[in-house]
């Protein structure tokens, strides 16, 4: 990956937060050796210099790829304005701030400053405004935690929206997945961590592994397309990338995993202790996979990820700052090997000998391609036909999303993302949501 020319240092104008008084203030983004450091300048507190990236290779190899001709100059208050999904793909939904769990590291801080759960009455209101197709992700808090719960997905489903449930799945019993089934829900975002109750009890606070894995036996059973969500954080958790990644090529439901390198947000402590950059999780994920997987496969899949929106309108393949994904092609990941992404001495082992790659390189290599026209092919048309039926056996599509806290906040490139929040107060782009309205509107921005 080439680094930037010394005679052309990167540098950006923008907007951030003043880390005293949380006004909007003007910034600036700039390179600073193998740094980018953001500098606020507020009127009443003075400039505010923070590091924005440790480490700026890969932002620097992939800001020039995203297409922002397509992104709004306002608005710059969300607070009662509904008109932001017209340029967003997903809507998130709180359906709850409670949780049953109060985790060590939670980005919402569920539990932490519970405002009043939005009534069924504004949900339905609030979806009832959306454009045909969107993706609705229930979540919280412990979006279980609601008695409503299939009445709520029954009504986005009927609307002919993708329903997704991000919970930790532990009060999903078999009735309740059952009453959601017949409701219309086909996706569920499981929290899942590793395959060791240490790791759950540090960053979780309680043993889980045993919980989650028939949790996922129960969604399996039903054909919900399973996605796991891991929050991964040094020192407890990034030995497990490759291991998790390995038991989802292994399992047939399991269409998805969303990568959520640790960020200082919520209730997450100190910057410097749980930090984790995209460009690092990204060396966790290389080494892990032996090398399988490559840094230049995620700069191609953002150059690559703007084609596709742009042929096909389709802002599921918009790419952006704070997220990366690939769609990864593989073959002789066997579900008899489950067991193996746990027990196996050598992370890397598991990967030894698998083909395992980006469908982009399994179409360009020709050997892969003659031999296995046909797997290459369906796995297209599953990327294709993605929100109605993910599973392929010989397809897993991963994420990395890094959600930005205020010491890097770039607010002019957040507040275009493609996902929001519906909430009281508006349509909020997610980071701007979880930074600096959750639970309820702290300051106008």
């Amino acid at each position: 990956m080439k680094s930037p020319k010394k005679d052309r240092p990167f540098s950006r104008k923008t907007r951030s937060v003043c880390l005293e008084c949380g006004r909007l203030v003007g910034a600036e983004i700039y390179a600073d050796g193998r740094r980018l450091l953001i500098r606020r300048d507020c009127p009443e507190h003075g400039g505010q210099t923070t590091v924005f990236l440790k480490d700026n290779r890969f932002f620097l190899a992939t800001d020039r790829w995203i297409d922002r001709s397509t992104e709004r100059t306002a608005p710059d208050a969300f607070r009662g304005t509904f008109d932001h999904v017209r340029v967003a793909r997903d809507l998130y939904i709180d359906l709850t701030e409670r949780c049953n769990f109060h985790c060590p590291f939670c980005y919402t801080n569920a539990n932490g400053s519970p405002a009043p759960d939005l009534t069924r009455e504004e949900i339905f209101a609030g979806v009832d405004r959306l454009p045909p197709g969107i993706v609705v992700s229930l979540l919280g808090g412990e979006p279980t935690l609601r008695a409503d719960l299939p009445e709520i997905v029954r009504h986005i489903a009927e609307r002919g929206h993708v329903v997704k449930l991000i919970t930790n799945g532990v009060l999903l019993t078999d009735e309740l997945i059952d009453r959601l089934c017949e409701a219309g829900l086909r996706w569920v975002i499981l929290q899942f961590d590793g395959f060791t109750d240490d790791i759950s009890r540090r960053l979780r606070g309680r043993p889980l592994v045993e919980k989650k894995l028939e949790t996922i036996a129960r969604l399996a059973k039903r054909q919900i397309n399973i996605v796991l969500a891991s929050m991964i954080v040094p020192g407890v958790n990034d030995g497990q990338v490759g291991r998790i990644l390995h038991f989802a090529l292994c399992h047939p439901q399991i269409v998805q995993i969303g990568f959520l390198p640790v960020s200082n947000i919520g209730r997450n402590g100190p910057e410097e202790t749980v930090d984790l950059e995209t460009s690092a999780f990204i060396d966790l994920l290389v080494a892990q996979t032996g090398g399988k997987i490559r840094r230049d496969d995620f700069v191609r899949g953002v150059r690559e990820g703007q084609i596709f929106t742009r042929a096909t309108g389709n802002l599921a393949y918009k790419s952006r700052t704070c997220c990366q994904g690939l769609f990864l092609f593989h073959d002789g990941y066997a579900e008899a090997e489950l067991s193996r992404s746990a027990s196996a001495s050598d992370v890397s082992e598991l990967h030894r000998e698998k083909t395992l790659l980006p469908i982009d390189r399994a179409i360009a290599s020709p050997g892969r391609w003659l031999r296995r026209p046909r797997k290459v092919a369906r796995a297209l048309g599953t990327i294709v036909d993605w929100n109605r039926n993910p599973v392929n056996a010989h397809l897993l599509g991963i994420v990395i999303e890094k959600f930005r806290g205020k010491h890097n906040l770039d607010f002019d490139d957040a507040k275009n993302c493609t996902k929001v929040y519906l909430t009281r107060d508006g349509f909020i782009p997610n980071c701007l949501y979880n930074l600096l309205y959750r639970p309820r509107i702290r300051h106008e921005c």
